[in-house]
């Protein structure tokens, strides 16, 4: 017996990422996060399947790009979609809406200066 109460706790779930997965899922869902509304964009990541370095070296792409001015109300999501082309090819095949949505999760979680360059 553990200290949750089973048998076998530890065992059946050490490494189940899914159910981990799912959890967060779950519970983003019920905060209201969407494509549309992106809370998280760890989650965003984990749905796109975008390896957490990844994703950190887009951010830090971003941060030089908005510090050098290139980014500006016009070119925000462009931008943003061609640093994470940059850094993960796939996103090539995102639709605008998946694009936009990590753009706001961007200056949402990660990048506050963008915040000024999205409109909602």
């Amino acid at each position: 017996m553990n200290k949750f109460g089973g048998l076998f706790y530890h065992d059946a779930y050490k490494d189940d990422a899914m159910l981990l997965r799912n959890t967060l899922y779950e519970l983003a869902d019920h905060l209201g996060h969407s494509l549309e509304n992106p809370i998280s964009l760890s989650l965003l990541c984990l749905q796109f399947m975008i390896p957490y370095e990844t994703c950190a070296a887009i951010s830090i792409d971003i941060n030089k790009l908005l510090h050098d001015g290139t980014i500006s109300q016009s070119n925000a999501v462009e931008v943003v979609e061609k640093t994470m082309i940059k850094h993960f090819p796939d996103a090539k095949d995102f639709g605008e809406l998946s694009i936009r949505s990590f753009t706001k999760a961007f200056a949402r979680c990660l990048t506050t200066d963008l915040q000024q360059f999205i409109s909602e």
